[in-house]
């Protein structure tokens, strides 16, 4: 069965090819093989994502936020590019009559919005947020390290002799090995930051 990338994936097949030929050895390779390298770029593109405990690739998000009696509001998810609606509702209805209108709050540092005059409800879970966030494209340092991490797995595998890896059921041969020293320098870029 032929495996398909993610639409969520931070390299592609040609990328981790260009690579390894960049590394001066070409990589010639089965359709099984395709297969296993596209496995792994879904994969690692799920490590590298917990790790930085966010996600990279643009998407739409809605989410539920605890109002503190603040202006302010830290989006778990960046950077973001756009917000579709923000409401401040206590009782959870979320109604055209508790959207926040876009005039009274902006997008800070592609990462929080400040209201302008008002302070959130304080009250559990009472703010919904529905916005757009993540990389258009993956940055390239992103991109190279999952290439860098699948071609060093996708070696160790086929060390192993193994032929294919499921992307759900991870065969016992395949045990994700912590990520390389230049890897977790270029992550540690991108790891979620604690907010206050």
């Amino acid at each position: 069965m032929a495996v398909t990338l993610s639409t969520y994936a931070l390299t592609d097949l040609d990328r981790v090819k260009g690579y390894r030929l960049a590394q001066g050895e070409e990589l010639n390779t089965t359709t099984e093989q395709q297969d296993l390298i596209k496995n792994l770029i879904n994969i690692y593109s799920t490590i590298i994502e917990n790790y930085c405990d966010r996600k990279f690739k643009s998407r739409e998000y809605t989410e539920y936020y605890d109002g503190d009696g603040s202006d302010t509001l830290f989006m778990n998810q960046y950077p973001v590019s756009t917000i579709t609606s923000i409401n401040d509702d206590q009782d959870w209805l979320w109604s055209d009559t508790t959207v926040i209108n876009s005039n009274y709050y902006r997008i800070v540092d592609s990462r929080y919005i400040v209201m302008k005059n008002n302070l959130f409800t304080v009250a559990k879970q009472s703010v919904k947020a529905v916005y757009t966030a993540g990389f258009t494209t993956t940055p390239e340092d992103i991109n190279n390290a999952c290439a860098t991490e699948v071609i060093r797995a996708f070696d160790g595998i086929t060390n192993l002799g193994v032929e294919s890896i499921s992307f759900l059921e991870v065969s016992e041969t395949f045990v994700p090995m912590p990520f390389l020293p230049q890897t977790r320098l270029v992550l540690n870029n991108y790891k979620r930051k604690m907010s206050f």
